[in-house]
């Protein structure tokens, strides 16, 4: 603080001024009047002393007049933070009556040198662009370097609130400026996004560029809903259909299959999308092409987006499920039931019901029977099957040997375990030696006390897996969960390998003082394991009459585990080398990904990949290794023109045959299908967020409420009180005592 602020003074008097002076007269009256009595006889000394209380009077006269000073505060010259937001999804390119892009008016309107640099006067300016994604170009200086991004969706939401959530700090002085059309191709609710501005206390302001000018014009995107089906399973594709000034008109989809043709009637009925579901089927194992096309309308802008082809992959076994039980129980039973309604599910039973009777059931094998099916001893035997479900007791079935060949499986060529009934194994004798051996792949350690019965919940893990997506389940699983019984009884895990992962836990209560993990999963080498640790799931098959909506969730929970756990590993049922394409449909321009994985090692197969592209070219893709247990490689693919291309895969040694894979891309864009201009929603984001909406031509508007908001951002200077220090009271401590002592010297007390 330099010299001219230590010595401006602002005076804030304790109470009224006037009643300050009369006090002060007053105080200085008395003390006049005690010391003259006395100065006939006490001339010099009675002076000094009348002094000596005069100055202690001026001293707190000073101090009731409030002598202050002005301090400013750190905050008062320092910027505020802008993020500018600017649309560079293809409907930004769409012509205006002007002649000039909505961008152009955006870089002439809003990003002009002259007033980006009356903004950076008042804020640190960031500049984004956006249109699936926020990128951040720099400050001010880098708006030439906005362009646009090619066959992407806007997700106008979505980047703004990431701007906001991930690179805005709370506090204020902070703002926010998007420069759009308001196309979101999500349609997003703004709310989530008004929630985070005004917890960090951030203003958004919107301007909205482009008009209503509609064209007429429909496109077709369609796939699979699901990754793949079995023989004589019914699946779906799921199409969309976008329209633009079509309104109420109607059209007829087309659902081509080889000789087979069926129609769809499509009414948009004002929609902008329309969303229909075509169920497939198929006998054979394959690749399937459906070819989905719609009936021109008149005055449409382009046909070539009418036709699309989704592609649907049958696989040629069913899932191998082993299920095996060294000490039948009501669990058992119940899951063997449930497994044997899948179609999907060949599942072979192994019971040992007692020391001389072992039973063996085969469903949907080659020929389904009773008869004795020897237990698996060695990797090969093992390696039949996609999934093993382990019950109790299991050292009455299989040796340590034999579980040390599961093991090794499981490390290295990949096989799915479930243990669903707790510990499968005994604590001493044989379960000892294949506790041992399973220990290295188990997602715990077993404590060896058990639990009573109680109450289980889903945790977030839970509540987030595929296994139990409500598409899936049919229901909500979480309200599910609670509504049923849980474990009868369980076994208590001491420790949770780091990488597992607990579904669900126990809940705490008068049987059970803390949550225990009760369903928990994980994964290591090539395969995954899933761990239920107590017994009585078997009751939710048997349903009280309030519980009847609930029917069939104990047949989804089984098998979806299976098909989850089979489906999320590398290898299909039956597989040696396997390849996976990231999508089945694209847009052109996009990169196709391809994944291949083998189940031998590398240095004994030579894979290859070769693309057939639309035109009929054949030519091979580099593949490039990939980190992992088992050999994996990557390669991709750049869909440079519309139409079907097909991957195909050679491993000599592992393929009989080459595997091969389909699929489309096409060169429909959303974006510049529908071009009108939203700024409802950008009314709405300002609305929510503490902003201004603005129009094209309000820039200088907007300039001068920035210069606004930066003034009354800044906090005023304070004031605090120059006698409020700890010297002049000591001042004042001194003069009022050395009086009373002078006093008392002088015999005037």
């Amino acid at each position: 603080m330099d010299s001219m602020q230590l010595l401006s003074v602002v005076w804030r008097p304790i109470f009224v001024t006037g009643w300050i002076w009369v006090l002060v007269a007053l105080a200085v009256a008395l003390s006049v009047f005690a010391y003259a009595r006395v100065f006939d006889k006490f001339r010099y000394k009675s002076l000094l002393l009348m002094l000596n209380r005069l100055f202690s009077i001026l001293l707190v006269s000073i101090i009731l007049f409030g002598p202050s000073k002005l301090l400013e505060t750190e905050s008062v010259d320092r910027k505020g933070v802008l993020h500018i937001l600017t649309d560079v999804s293809e409907s930004m390119t769409t012509k205006e009556s002007s002649g000039k892009t909505r961008l152009e008016h955006v870089h002439e309107d809003w990003l002009t040198r002259s007033a980006l640099r009356e903004m950076a006067e008042n804020f640190d300016v960031h500049l984004y662009q956006f249109a699936e994604k926020p990128r951040l170009l720099g400050s001010t200086g880098d708006s030439g370097s906005i362009q646009i991004a090619k066959n992407e969706d806007t997700f106008l939401i979505r980047s703004a609130t990431e701007v906001l959530n991930g690179r805005m700090a709370s506090g204020s002085n902070q703002a926010m400026l998007i420069l759009s059309d308001g196309i979101d191709s999500e349609e997003a609710s703004v709310d989530q996004l008004g929630k985070f501005a005004q917890a960090k206390g951030v203003a958004v302001h919107t301007v909205a560029f482009g008009s209503d000018a509609i064209s007429r014009d429909m496109a077709i995107v369609a796939a699979a809903k699901q990754q793949y089906l079995y023989p004589n399973e019914l699946g779906s594709i799921v199409a969309k259909i976008y329209q633009v000034g079509l309104g109420s008109n109607r059209t007829m989809l087309k659902v081509q299959q080889g000789e087979e043709t069926k129609t769809v009637p499509i009414d948009f009925k004002g929609r902008g999308v329309v969303q229909v579901e075509i169920p497939v089927q198929q006998e054979k194992a394959g690749q399937y092409e459906y070819k989905l096309s719609l009936n021109a309308i008149t005055g449409e802008i382009e046909l070539a987006n009418n036709v699309h082809s989704s592609f649907v992959r049958v696989q040629p076994r069913r899932m191998q499920v082993l299920l095996l039980e060294g000490a039948p129980f009501w669990d058992t039973k119940f899951i063997a039931q449930s497994l044997r309604q899948d179609e999907r599910i060949e599942l072979t039973q192994v019971s040992q019901v007692n020391r001389r009777k072992r039973l063996t059931i085969v469903t949907r094998g080659e020929e389904e029977q009773t008869q004795p099916v020897s237990v698996p001893e060695t990797l090969d035997d093992w390696a039949r099957y996609d999934v093993v479900v382990f019950g109790r007791q299991i050292e009455n079935l299989i040796s340590p040997e034999s579980a040390k060949e599961l093991v090794e499986l499981y490390e290295t060529s990949g096989i799915n375990i479930v243990c669903s009934r707790g510990r499968p194994y005994g604590s001493d004798g044989p379960g000892e030696s294949i506790g041992a051996a399973l220990m290295k792949i188990e997602p715990v350690a077993w404590s060896g006390e058990k639990f009573p019965k109680c109450e289980i919940e889903l945790t977030m893990f839970g509540q987030m897996t595929r296994w139990f997506a409500p598409t899936k389940m049919g229901l909500d699983v979480e309200t599910a969960v609670r509504r049923l019984s849980g474990f009868t009884s369980g076994d208590i895990v001491e420790s949770v390998k780091p990488n597992a992962r607990i579904l669900a836990e126990t809940v705490a209560g008068p049987n059970v003082a803390a949550a225990q993990p009760a369903l928990l999963t994980s994964s290591g080498g090539a395969g995954s394991f899933v761990t239920v640790a107590g017994e009585g799931f078997w009751k939710w098959s048997l349903l009280s009459s309030e519980d009847q909506d609930l029917v069939g969730f104990y047949d989804a929970f089984w098998s979806n585990m299976i098909r989850w756990l089979v489906v999320g590993g590398d290898f299909q049922p039956g597989e040696k080398a396997s390849m996976k394409l990231s999508k089945s449909s694209l847009r052109v321009g996009e990169e196709l990904t391809v994944d291949v994985a083998l189940k031998q090692a590398a240095a004994t197969v030579d894979p290859q990949i070769f693309v057939t592209l639309p035109d009929g070219q054949t030519k091979p893709i580099a593949l490039t290794p990939v980190a992992g247990r088992n050999p994996r490689f990557r390669a991709k693919v750049l869909a440079d023109q519309g139409g079907i291309y097909e991957i195909r895969l050679n491993a000599p040694g592992l393929l009989e045959k080459d595997l091969s894979q389909k699929f489309s891309a096409y060169q429909i864009n959303v974006e510049k299908l529908n071009t009108t201009a939203n700024p409802m929603t950008l009314k709405m984001i300002a609305g929510q967020c503490g902003g201004e909406f603005y129009q094209p031509s309000e820039c200088e508007k907007f300039l001068k409420q920035v210069k606004l908001d930066a003034e009354a951002a800044k906090i005023p200077p304070k004031t605090v009180y120059i006698w409020d220090r700890a010297w002049l009271m000591l001042l004042l401590s001194l003069s009022i005592g050395s009086e009373w002592i002078f006093r008392r010297y002088a015999g005037l007390i």
